[in-house]
C-alpha cells in the first residue's frame, strides 16, 4: 500500500503545500470545464462571460495563495507555533 495522507496537516508548511495542490487542482478543473462549455458556443457573449469568470477565478485563487504566503511569513516572523 502507498503512503497514507493524514487527515489534517501536521505543520504549517504541510498545510501550505496541501493548500497549493488543492487550489491548483481547482483552477485546472474549473478551466477545463469552462473551456468545454465555451467550445459549445460560437465566440460572443457566452465565451466572453466565460473568459471573465476564468480571470476572476484566477484572481481570487491568486489572492488566496498570497494570503497563505503572508500568513506563513507572519507566523515565521512572530515565531508563532502551529495552533
Amino acid at each position: 500500500m502507498g503512503r497514507s495522507i493524514p487527515k489534517w496537516p501536521r505543520t504549517p508548511k504541510e498545510a501550505q503545500q496541501r493548500s497549493h495542490r488543492k487550489l491548483k487542482a481547482l483552477r485546472n478543473r474549473a478551466h477545463d470545464l469552462l473551456y468545454e462549455v465555451s467550445g459549445l458556443w460560437d465566440e460572443g457573449i457566452i465565451s466572453g462571460s466565460i473568459d471573465t469568470v476564468m480571470a476572476d477565478l484566477d484572481a481570487g485563487l491568486d489572492a488566496i495563495e498570497d494570503a497563505i504566503r503572508e500568513e506563513m511569513q507572519r507566523a515565521e516572523d512572530e515565531g508563532a507555533l502551529w495552533e
